[in-house]
Protein backbone atom coordinates (compact mmCIF):
# COMPACT_ATOMS: atom_id res chain seq x y z
CA UNK A 1 0.00 0.00 0.00
CA UNK A 2 0.97 3.74 -0.48
CA UNK A 3 2.13 5.81 2.34
CA UNK A 4 0.61 9.41 2.17
CA UNK A 5 2.29 12.37 2.04
CA UNK A 6 5.81 10.52 0.99
CA UNK A 7 7.00 8.78 -1.92
CA UNK A 8 6.82 5.76 -0.21
CA UNK A 9 5.77 2.34 -0.01
CA UNK A 10 4.77 -0.64 2.79
CA UNK A 11 3.96 -4.04 1.94
CA UNK A 12 3.63 -7.27 4.27
CA UNK A 13 2.84 -10.43 3.28
CA UNK A 14 2.42 -13.71 5.39
CA UNK A 15 2.32 -17.45 3.73
CA UNK A 16 1.88 -21.03 5.36
CA UNK A 17 2.73 -24.29 3.90
CA UNK A 18 1.10 -27.70 5.09
CA UNK A 19 2.86 -30.63 4.33
CA UNK A 20 0.70 -33.64 5.43
CA UNK A 21 2.07 -37.36 5.49
CA UNK A 22 -1.24 -40.05 6.13
CA UNK A 23 1.20 -43.30 6.43
CA UNK A 24 3.99 -41.51 8.24
CA UNK A 25 2.45 -38.30 10.75
CA UNK A 26 5.85 -38.34 11.85
CA UNK A 27 7.29 -36.37 8.88
CA UNK A 28 3.95 -33.84 8.53
CA UNK A 29 5.61 -30.02 8.59
CA UNK A 30 4.54 -26.77 8.31
CA UNK A 31 6.52 -24.06 6.80
CA UNK A 32 5.80 -20.51 7.68
CA UNK A 33 6.87 -16.88 6.12
CA UNK A 34 6.48 -13.67 6.91
CA UNK A 35 8.12 -11.12 4.72
CA UNK A 36 8.38 -7.05 5.34
CA UNK A 37 9.63 -4.23 2.65
CA UNK A 38 9.28 -0.48 2.77
CA UNK A 39 10.23 1.74 0.02
CA UNK A 40 10.87 5.69 0.28
CA UNK A 41 12.08 8.27 -2.62
CA UNK A 42 13.12 11.15 -0.68
CA UNK A 43 14.27 14.48 -3.07
CA UNK A 44 17.60 14.40 -5.26
CA UNK A 45 17.34 11.28 -6.10
CA UNK A 46 17.83 9.48 -2.59
CA UNK A 47 16.26 6.45 -2.39
CA UNK A 48 15.95 4.00 0.96
CA UNK A 49 14.68 0.35 0.80
CA UNK A 50 14.18 -2.19 3.96
CA UNK A 51 13.45 -5.73 3.62
CA UNK A 52 13.01 -8.18 6.57
CA UNK A 53 11.82 -11.81 5.81
CA UNK A 54 11.29 -14.46 8.80
CA UNK A 55 11.12 -18.08 7.76
CA UNK A 56 10.54 -21.37 10.00
CA UNK A 57 10.84 -24.08 7.81
CA UNK A 58 11.61 -27.86 7.07
CA UNK A 59 13.89 -28.40 4.79
CA UNK A 60 18.00 -29.50 3.39
CA UNK A 61 19.84 -27.19 5.37
CA UNK A 62 22.21 -26.48 2.36
CA UNK A 63 18.97 -26.36 -0.25
CA UNK A 64 21.05 -24.21 -2.91
CA UNK A 65 18.94 -22.90 -5.18
CA UNK A 66 15.99 -24.73 -6.75
CA UNK A 67 16.76 -28.10 -6.51
CA UNK A 68 19.84 -29.05 -4.76
CA UNK A 69 20.10 -31.37 -1.36
CA UNK A 70 22.77 -32.71 0.28
CA UNK A 71 21.76 -34.31 3.63
CA UNK A 72 18.24 -35.20 5.14
CA UNK A 73 15.67 -32.12 5.99
CA UNK A 74 16.13 -30.60 9.58
CA UNK A 75 13.93 -27.46 11.35
CA UNK A 76 15.19 -24.15 10.43
CA UNK A 77 14.55 -20.82 12.04
CA UNK A 78 15.75 -17.83 9.73
CA UNK A 79 15.31 -14.21 9.52
CA UNK A 80 16.75 -12.04 6.84
CA UNK A 81 17.46 -8.30 6.70
CA UNK A 82 18.73 -6.07 4.05
CA UNK A 83 19.27 -2.32 2.89
CA UNK A 84 20.44 -0.74 0.37
CA UNK A 85 20.33 3.01 0.17
CA UNK A 86 20.35 4.90 -3.69
CA UNK A 87 22.61 7.08 -3.65
CA UNK A 88 21.96 10.99 -5.55
CA UNK A 89 22.55 10.42 -9.19
CA UNK A 90 24.78 13.72 -9.54
CA UNK A 91 26.66 12.41 -12.71
CA UNK A 92 23.92 11.74 -15.54
CA UNK A 93 25.42 8.26 -16.45
CA UNK A 94 26.58 6.93 -13.09
CA UNK A 95 24.37 5.75 -10.27
CA UNK A 96 25.65 4.58 -6.75
CA UNK A 97 24.34 2.13 -3.85
CA UNK A 98 24.98 0.95 -0.62
CA UNK A 99 24.05 -1.93 0.83
CA UNK A 100 23.91 -4.12 3.69
CA UNK A 101 22.11 -7.75 5.02
CA UNK A 102 22.35 -9.33 8.19
CA UNK A 103 21.26 -13.07 8.29
CA UNK A 104 20.49 -15.38 11.41
CA UNK A 105 20.21 -18.67 11.12
CA UNK A 106 19.20 -21.66 13.93
CA UNK A 107 18.89 -25.12 13.27
CA UNK A 108 16.63 -27.57 15.31
CA UNK A 109 18.81 -30.20 17.22
CA UNK A 110 22.01 -29.27 15.85
CA UNK A 111 24.30 -27.50 18.72
CA UNK A 112 27.25 -25.03 17.24
CA UNK A 113 25.66 -25.02 13.65
CA UNK A 114 23.35 -22.01 14.57
CA UNK A 115 25.49 -18.72 12.31
CA UNK A 116 25.12 -15.68 11.48
CA UNK A 117 26.24 -13.94 8.08
CA UNK A 118 26.72 -9.96 7.57
CA UNK A 119 27.72 -8.00 4.35
CA UNK A 120 27.74 -5.02 3.50
CA UNK A 121 29.03 -3.45 -0.22
CA UNK A 122 28.68 -0.92 -2.92
CA UNK A 123 27.67 -0.80 -6.44
CA UNK A 124 28.44 1.68 -8.78
CA UNK A 125 26.65 1.43 -12.50
CA UNK A 126 27.74 3.20 -15.27
CA UNK A 127 24.80 3.49 -18.35
CA UNK A 128 26.23 2.78 -21.30
CA UNK A 129 23.05 3.18 -24.20
CA UNK A 130 19.59 2.89 -23.32
CA UNK A 131 18.98 -0.33 -21.61
CA UNK A 132 22.57 -1.44 -21.24
CA UNK A 133 24.79 -0.68 -18.08
CA UNK A 134 27.75 -1.60 -16.55
CA UNK A 135 28.65 -2.06 -12.80
CA UNK A 136 31.23 -3.03 -10.78
CA UNK A 137 30.28 -4.48 -6.98
CA UNK A 138 32.47 -4.70 -3.92
CA UNK A 139 31.61 -7.12 -0.76
CA UNK A 140 33.26 -7.85 2.48
CA UNK A 141 31.54 -9.60 5.14
CA UNK A 142 31.48 -11.88 8.45
CA UNK A 143 30.47 -15.07 9.23
CA UNK A 144 30.02 -16.29 12.65
CA UNK A 145 29.18 -19.72 14.52
CA UNK A 146 28.02 -20.75 18.02
CA UNK A 147 30.99 -22.35 18.64
CA UNK A 148 33.36 -19.98 16.80
CA UNK A 149 35.20 -22.83 14.99
CA UNK A 150 34.37 -21.78 11.33
CA UNK A 151 34.30 -18.12 11.67
CA UNK A 152 35.41 -16.68 8.57
CA UNK A 153 35.44 -13.36 6.78
CA UNK A 154 35.51 -12.59 3.13
CA UNK A 155 36.46 -10.02 0.51
CA UNK A 156 34.78 -10.07 -3.40
CA UNK A 157 34.70 -7.77 -5.95
CA UNK A 158 33.19 -8.25 -9.20
CA UNK A 159 32.56 -6.54 -12.75
CA UNK A 160 29.75 -7.34 -14.84
CA UNK A 161 27.14 -5.57 -17.08
CA UNK A 162 22.87 -5.08 -16.63
CA UNK A 163 20.93 -5.78 -19.67
CA UNK A 164 17.25 -4.40 -19.50
CA UNK A 165 14.94 -5.36 -22.45
CA UNK A 166 17.75 -5.51 -24.53
CA UNK A 167 16.47 -7.50 -27.50
CA UNK A 168 13.64 -9.01 -25.48
CA UNK A 169 16.20 -9.54 -22.88
CA UNK A 170 16.57 -8.85 -19.49
CA UNK A 171 19.22 -10.41 -17.13
CA UNK A 172 23.22 -9.90 -15.87
CA UNK A 173 26.40 -11.04 -15.49
CA UNK A 174 28.77 -10.27 -12.43
CA UNK A 175 32.38 -12.50 -12.58
CA UNK A 176 34.69 -11.41 -10.08
CA UNK A 177 37.48 -12.92 -7.21
CA UNK A 178 36.00 -14.02 -3.65
CA UNK A 179 38.66 -14.57 -0.79
CA UNK A 180 37.50 -16.27 2.85
CA UNK A 181 39.56 -16.73 5.55
CA UNK A 182 38.80 -18.79 8.23
CA UNK A 183 39.84 -17.87 12.02
CA UNK A 184 40.88 -21.32 12.45
CA UNK A 185 44.28 -22.01 10.68
CA UNK A 186 43.82 -25.72 10.64
CA UNK A 187 40.74 -25.11 7.95
CA UNK A 188 40.91 -24.97 3.98
CA UNK A 189 41.07 -21.09 3.21
CA UNK A 190 38.98 -20.30 -0.32
CA UNK A 191 40.32 -18.63 -3.04
CA UNK A 192 38.71 -18.09 -6.25
CA UNK A 193 36.40 -17.39 -9.24
CA UNK A 194 32.96 -16.25 -8.65
CA UNK A 195 30.37 -15.68 -11.19
CA UNK A 196 26.74 -15.88 -12.47
CA UNK A 197 24.74 -15.73 -15.29
CA UNK A 198 20.78 -14.58 -15.19
CA UNK A 199 19.20 -13.85 -18.21
CA UNK A 200 15.18 -14.01 -19.73
CA UNK A 201 14.80 -13.69 -23.22
CA UNK A 202 11.07 -12.89 -24.39
CA UNK A 203 11.19 -15.41 -27.84
CA UNK A 204 7.47 -14.75 -28.88
CA UNK A 205 4.34 -13.31 -27.16
CA UNK A 206 3.91 -17.02 -25.39
CA UNK A 207 7.33 -18.59 -24.78
CA UNK A 208 10.14 -17.32 -22.90
CA UNK A 209 13.61 -18.87 -22.22
CA UNK A 210 15.41 -18.06 -18.51
CA UNK A 211 18.91 -19.01 -17.84
CA UNK A 212 21.14 -19.32 -14.84
CA UNK A 213 24.87 -20.21 -14.52
CA UNK A 214 26.63 -20.00 -11.65
CA UNK A 215 30.21 -20.20 -10.05
CA UNK A 216 30.42 -20.07 -6.38
CA UNK A 217 31.81 -20.74 -3.16
CA UNK A 218 29.06 -22.31 0.04
CA UNK A 219 29.50 -23.02 3.34
CA UNK A 220 28.92 -26.43 3.94
CA UNK A 221 27.30 -27.29 7.41
CA UNK A 222 26.94 -30.88 9.00
CA UNK A 223 29.56 -32.36 6.98
CA UNK A 224 33.06 -33.63 9.05
CA UNK A 225 36.27 -31.56 8.15
CA UNK A 226 34.85 -30.14 5.24
CA UNK A 227 34.19 -26.46 5.57
CA UNK A 228 33.08 -25.28 2.46
CA UNK A 229 32.32 -26.59 -1.45
CA UNK A 230 32.38 -24.75 -4.76
CA UNK A 231 29.66 -25.33 -6.47
CA UNK A 232 28.97 -24.55 -11.03
CA UNK A 233 25.67 -25.14 -11.85
CA UNK A 234 23.55 -24.23 -14.68
CA UNK A 235 19.67 -24.14 -14.99
CA UNK A 236 17.60 -23.86 -18.31
CA UNK A 237 14.08 -23.14 -18.32
CA UNK A 238 11.65 -23.17 -21.08
CA UNK A 239 8.12 -21.75 -20.35
CA UNK A 240 4.75 -21.94 -23.02
CA UNK A 241 1.57 -19.64 -22.09
CA UNK A 242 -0.52 -22.67 -23.65
CA UNK A 243 -4.06 -21.04 -22.85
CA UNK A 244 -4.91 -17.48 -20.69
CA UNK A 245 -5.36 -19.50 -18.07
CA UNK A 246 -2.43 -22.51 -18.39
CA UNK A 247 1.06 -22.07 -18.27
CA UNK A 248 3.77 -24.63 -18.97
CA UNK A 249 7.60 -24.79 -18.07
CA UNK A 250 10.24 -27.47 -18.78
CA UNK A 251 13.49 -27.41 -16.60
CA UNK A 252 17.07 -28.91 -17.48
CA UNK A 253 19.85 -28.31 -14.95
CA UNK A 254 23.63 -29.85 -14.06
CA UNK A 255 25.49 -29.11 -10.86
CA UNK A 256 28.48 -29.96 -9.68
CA UNK A 257 29.74 -29.46 -6.30
CA UNK A 258 33.20 -30.25 -4.84
CA UNK A 259 34.26 -30.34 -1.73
CA UNK A 260 38.06 -29.89 -1.21
CA UNK A 261 40.38 -32.21 0.74
CA UNK A 262 42.05 -30.90 3.90
CA UNK A 263 44.35 -33.53 4.55
CA UNK A 264 47.39 -34.88 2.60
CA UNK A 265 46.31 -38.03 1.17
CA UNK A 266 42.89 -37.74 1.01
CA UNK A 267 40.53 -36.82 -2.62
CA UNK A 268 37.92 -33.79 -2.84
CA UNK A 269 34.31 -35.20 -2.88
CA UNK A 270 32.38 -34.33 -5.42
CA UNK A 271 28.86 -34.54 -6.54
CA UNK A 272 27.52 -35.01 -10.04
CA UNK A 273 23.21 -33.69 -10.24
CA UNK A 274 21.06 -34.06 -12.88
CA UNK A 275 17.86 -33.30 -13.50
CA UNK A 276 14.26 -32.42 -15.26
CA UNK A 277 11.34 -31.00 -14.24
CA UNK A 278 8.06 -30.39 -16.07
CA UNK A 279 5.39 -28.09 -14.64
CA UNK A 280 1.74 -27.25 -15.65
CA UNK A 281 -0.23 -24.46 -13.72
CA UNK A 282 -3.87 -23.87 -14.48
CA UNK A 283 -5.19 -20.80 -13.13
CA UNK A 284 -8.91 -21.68 -12.05
CA UNK A 285 -10.13 -18.50 -10.85
CA UNK A 286 -8.35 -15.09 -10.07
CA UNK A 287 -7.85 -16.39 -6.58
CA UNK A 288 -7.37 -20.22 -6.94
CA UNK A 289 -4.73 -22.27 -9.20
CA UNK A 290 -3.99 -25.59 -9.05
CA UNK A 291 -0.52 -27.07 -10.29
CA UNK A 292 0.91 -30.76 -11.84
CA UNK A 293 4.88 -31.60 -11.68
CA UNK A 294 6.91 -34.23 -12.15
CA UNK A 295 11.02 -34.16 -10.87
CA UNK A 296 14.00 -36.36 -11.95
CA UNK A 297 16.86 -35.95 -10.00
CA UNK A 298 20.29 -38.23 -10.39
CA UNK A 299 23.10 -37.91 -8.32
CA UNK A 300 26.18 -39.28 -8.74
CA UNK A 301 29.24 -39.17 -6.26
CA UNK A 302 32.94 -39.72 -5.79
CA UNK A 303 32.66 -41.46 -2.85
CA UNK A 304 30.84 -44.80 -2.24
CA UNK A 305 27.07 -45.34 -1.28
CA UNK A 306 26.73 -41.11 -1.19
CA UNK A 307 24.54 -41.36 -4.60
CA UNK A 308 20.79 -41.48 -5.53
CA UNK A 309 17.78 -41.30 -7.61
CA UNK A 310 14.46 -39.33 -6.86
CA UNK A 311 11.19 -39.35 -8.80
CA UNK A 312 8.46 -36.99 -7.96
CA UNK A 313 5.14 -36.43 -8.82
CA UNK A 314 2.90 -33.48 -7.39
CA UNK A 315 -0.10 -31.62 -7.31
CA UNK A 316 -0.90 -28.93 -5.71
CA UNK A 317 -3.71 -26.54 -5.44
CA UNK A 318 -3.79 -22.89 -4.10
CA UNK A 319 -5.79 -19.78 -3.04
CA UNK A 320 -4.58 -16.62 -2.39
CA UNK A 321 -6.97 -13.96 -0.87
Amino acid sequence: MPVRFIKSELSVSYLSNFNDYRENPDQSTINQYLATSFKTELPRGLGITLNNRFEDTEQPPTFDYIYGELIQRIRRKSNNFSTTVNLPQYFARFATDLHYSNSDNTYEGYVGANYNEQKIGTLLTYKLFTKLYTLTEFNIGRTSYETDVLNSVFYESLIGIQFKETAKTTGSFKIGYRVRDYENEDLEQFQGVVLSLESKTQLTALTNISVLLRKSQEEALFTVDRNFYELNSIYLTLGRKLTSKIDANISNYYQLLDFPAIREGESDIKYLTIGFRGSVDYKIQKWLSTNLSYWYDDRTSSSENLGRKKNVIAFTIGAAF
